[in-house]
Order: structure tokens, then sequence, then C-alpha cells
């Protein structure tokens, strides 16, 4: 009984295998391709992975677009985010009633 199970599960991995391959062809950049390289032994170099030719050269473009990454999402990000935070407690301050009790709160007086 499990020599038959273990058939059908065969059977199907195989199958899906096939399928995938067929899929995959003429696509040698996809990450699926890739993935396919790596579980059948292919050597890194021919499913695209390659060392760097001035590994200072990378270090520095890695650098650079971290930064301005960074910045963008500080300047970008950072205030969206904020702003759809504030409009949500004005909000919740509007619907719940409570303008008055957060104007006491803010300004004793």
């Amino acid at each position: 009984m499990e020599a038959i199970k273990t058939r059908r599960l065969i059977g199907r991995t195989e199958i899906a295998w096939r399928l995938l391959t067929r899929l995959q062809r003429g696509k040698p950049d996809t990450a699926g391709n890739q993935a396919l390289g790596c579980r059948s032994g292919t050597p890194w170099r021919e499913i695209g992975y390659q060392r760097p030719r001035n590994c200072l050269g990378s270090l520095a473009i890695g650098v650079i677009f971290g930064v301005s990454f960074k910045l963008l999402l500080k300047a970008v990000v950072m205030p969206m985010c904020a702003h759809a935070a504030f409009d949500l407690t004005a909000l919740g301050i509007i619907y719940w009633n409570l303008e008055i009790r957060v104007a006491h709160l803010l300004f004793k007086g």
C-alpha cells in the first residue's frame, strides 16, 4: 500500500518537474530557473551568479544606493506615514467627540 502511494507521489513530482522545466525554457533570468538550477547541481556561474569585477567599485555603488534609498525613505515615506497617523488621530478625536477633553489636556489654564 505504501509503495503505491510512493509511486503516485514520485509520478506527481516528476510531472511537476517536467512542467516547470518546459515553462522555464527560453527564460534564463527568472527566479524559477535559478531555483531549478540550484536544485539540479548546476554551477552558480551558469545561472547568473558571478564575482564582481571590482570589489571596491561594487562596495561604493552599494553604499551610494543605500544612502540614497535611506534619504528617499526619510524624505518621502516617513512624512507620509506621520501624516496618516495624524489624520487617523484627528478622525478618532472628532468621531468620539473628544475635542474638548483633548483641548483641556493640551491647554491647561
